[in-house]
This record gives structure tokens, C-alpha cells and sequence, in this order.
């Protein structure tokens, strides 16, 4: 998702005539591999941050004395910041607008009061620890994130307080962050879908289901794990042909071990296609439970004219009409949509259509980023 965001941010304000120099951590094979792309479609300057991964861990152990996130101490390297300041102040920029992803990326903002500073906090990470914090079991787990965190959430506030912009992707995330500060200077840049002209319009299967995301993320690990263990049990009691696909790379051992028990269930890995892939099936079922911000995953498939089902709390950064896109927080939901969808091909076929056209509307790129662009230049 950050790098889908990323990625199209850069790609159209350089579209727009602005000069962009782009500065990443990355390791020396990253590096050759960017090189080897077409990193000019996004950047006019690109500067590879080394990183030393074992040293970053240690410094993770710094935060329990400065008070700083965990995370964000992990990237707290003084060679990036020399290398970001040598940069900043030995080049003349014609306005002056230093921007950086993720709250964590204030370490490097801060050394710079005297700029304009933009920074895409994305999502409200304090608003995802406070969900996880609810649903965690484990008590080490749960001080852990409480700690987390209160320290993310102090870093936020800093951050709307102190710099010119901040970019968010959900109404929701800005709301639950004005509960602690005023939230004027942020706006809300949706994520969006690209436009294609392919026309790809598969014939999908009735019987078969499926989910997308990257299966090593803890987030879509449980939900995959949830379509197996409870969603799949359950729907295959009634109708045995009823199947699933999960699509997505880095499956955890446990993953790999459920889905062995059950013949309905396919593990793609990486595919090729991806549009391919959505297109064939009758919907795609997203049960995560603990999230912020906005899954790309549901949009993709929304925009590709795949009914989409899932939790309430992914849907509402989306919409929650139900003729858009369907909601389930429990199995008896889960099931019954499953089925609804299944039995009406006629109803799927229209919510593939409004959901294709809602996407279509409300999340293109090219508004999206004309509005940044009126924000960051004359706001």
C-alpha cells in the first residue's frame, strides 16, 4: 500500500512540473535494482540512503532511554542525517518544501525549523496500536503497544503542530487524532486507482472466492487465517464446491499449515496478472479485523468490478453503502453474504457495476494529486 501511495504522489507532482529529489533507505543491492527501473518517472534526483539492518536493531534498544517509538528509532542513523543535511543546505531548491513519509520520518524533518515541511502521515499509527491494544491477549504483547503507542501519538501531535502540512487518507484517522489536537493543517489525499484501457472483463467463477495481500503483514496473516479457520469451515458445511483463493506472497508457516487441510483453498504466491486473478472469481472476502487508514486491496477490486465484503471498520474510510460494498463482523454475516452473492448473480453483477463506478469517481489520481498540489503551493 505505502509504496502503491508513494509511488503515484511522486509520479504525478512530477507530471505537474515539480523538480523532485527523492532520498530513501535502502541496501546496496536495493539500490542497483532501483537503478536498473525507471527511476525518472517519479524523481529527477535519486539519493540512496545506506542501511546497516543489525545496527538499526540495536539502535531500537535507545528508544527505552530517549522516549522516542521503537520503529523510529530504528532509522535513527547519524550518517542519513549527515547525508540528508549536506543535501538540503548545498542545493537551492526553488521552494524550499521538504517532505517526508510515515511519522517516523520526522526525525530527519525536525533537523530543518526554518523550511517548509510537508509530511504524509498516511495513517494514524496511534489509532492502529489502540485497536491492536483491544485485541491482543497476550499481556507482554499489550504494555508493549500501550507504550508504543502513547510515544507514536505524542510524535503525531508534534508533528501537526509544528509543520505547514500534513497529508492523511481517511476522514477517520483525522477525526480520532482532533481528539488531542487541532487538526486544521491536515488534508485528506485519498489513495487511487490507476485507469486502465485493457477493457480485461474474465468470466468469473460463482463458486470461488478470494483474498489479496502481502501474507507475512500481521494484519492480513489473521484474516487469511480467519478465512480458513472459520469462513471456509463454516460455508464448506453447506456447499463443498464453495472455494478460495488467498493471493499474496510470504505466507507464515502456520498459514501454510491450515490451508493444507482443507483441498478448497489455493495459496497463489506472487501472480502476474493480478486483474486476472480478481476478475475470475465472484468476490473478494476481507475480513481484517484491526487496521487504520484505507486498504488498496479493497479499491483494486472494487475498481476491477469484484463485489468486495468486509469489515466495517475497512469500509468506512471507503463507504459503507451496502449496494457499494457489502459488511460482515461476524461468521453469520460472513456466511450470509457469501451465499447472498452466490444465489443472486443478477444483485452481484449490479454491486460489481456500483462499486466499479464508485471507485471510478471518488478515488482518481489525477484529482487527487491537484488537490496536494493546491494545498502544498497556496494554501
Amino acid at each position: 500500500g505505502y509504496t502503491v501511495r508513494m509511488y503515484n504522489l511522486l509520479k504525478y507532482l512530477k507530471l505537474l512540473g515539480h523538480n523532485i529529489t527523492l532520498m530513501s533507505f535502502c541496501s546496496k543491492e536495493e539500490a542497483v535494482i532501483v537503478n536498473q527501473n525507471n527511476i525518472t518517472e517519479i524523481c529527477n534526483k535519486f539519493i540512496p540512503i545506506p542501511i546497516n539492518r543489525k545496527l538499526s536493531y540495536l539502535r531500537v534498544l535507545k528508544a527505552i532511554f530517549t522516549g522516542r517509538p521503537f520503529k523510529m528509532e530504528y532509522y535513527n542513523s547519524t550518517k542519513a542525517k549527515n547525508i540528508i543535511k549536506e543535501e538540503v543546505n548545498n542545493n537551492d531548491y526553488d521552494y524550499d518544501y521538504i517532505g517526508g513519509y510515515w511519522y517516523a520520518s520526522s526525525l530527519f524533518l525536525d533537523m530543518f525549523p526554518n523550511k517548509k515541511r510537508w509530511l504524509d502521515l498516511c495513517d494514524a499509527t496511534s489509532l492502529l496500536y489502540k485497536r491492536q491494544i483491544k485485541t491482543t491477549k497476550n499481556i507482554f504483547k499489550k504494555i508493549l503497544l500501550l507504550i508504543e503507542r502513547k510515544r507514536v501519538l505524542s510524535t503525531e501531535i508534534h508533528c501537526i503542530q509544528d509543520y505547514n502540512l500534513i497529508t492523511m487518507i481517511s476522514e477517520v484517522d483525522k477525526t480520532e487524532l482532533a481528539q488531542y489536537v487541532d487538526t486544521k493543517k491536515i488534508t485528506i489525499i485519498k489513495n487511487g486507482i490507476l485507469e486502465n484501457n485493457n477493457n480485461i472483463n474474465i468470466k468469473h467463477n460463482p463458486l470461488e472466492l478470494c483474498f489479496l495481500g502481502e501474507l507475512s503483514y500481521i494484519q492480513n496473516h489473521e484474516a487469511a487465517m480467519y478465512i480458513v479457520q472459520n469462513i471456509m469451515t463454516t460455508i464448506n458445511k453447506i456447499n463443498p464446491n464453495i472455494s478460495v483463493k488467498i493471493i499474496g506472497k510470504n505466507p507464515k508457516k502456520e498459514l501454510l499449515k491450515a490451508v493444507k487441510m482443507n483441498k478448497n483453498i489455493k495459496l497463489t504466491g506472487f501472480v502476474k496478472n493480478l486483474v486476472e486473478e480478481l476478475q475470475s472469481t465472484n468476490a473478494m472476502i476481507c475480513p481484517i479485523k484491526v487496521s487504520s487508514g484505507l486498504q488498496n486491496k479493497v479499491i483494486e477490486a472494487m475498481y476491477n468490478g469484484v463485489p468486495v465484503i468486509t469489515t466495517t471498520q475497512v469500509a468506512k474510510p471507503i463507504t459503507i453503502n451496502e449496494s457499494v460494498l457489502l459488511q460482515a463482523n461476524s461468521i453469520e454475516e460472513w456466511v450470509k453474504h457469501i451465499f447472498y452473492l452466490i444465489e443472486n448473480q443478477d444483485i452481484r453483477n449490479q454491486i460489481s457495476q456500483n462499486a466499479k463506478n464508485y471507485i471510478r469517481e471518488n478515488f482518481n489520481w489525477e484529482q487527487i494529486i491537484k488537490k496536494l498540489e493546491r494545498d502544498l503551493f497556496n494554501g
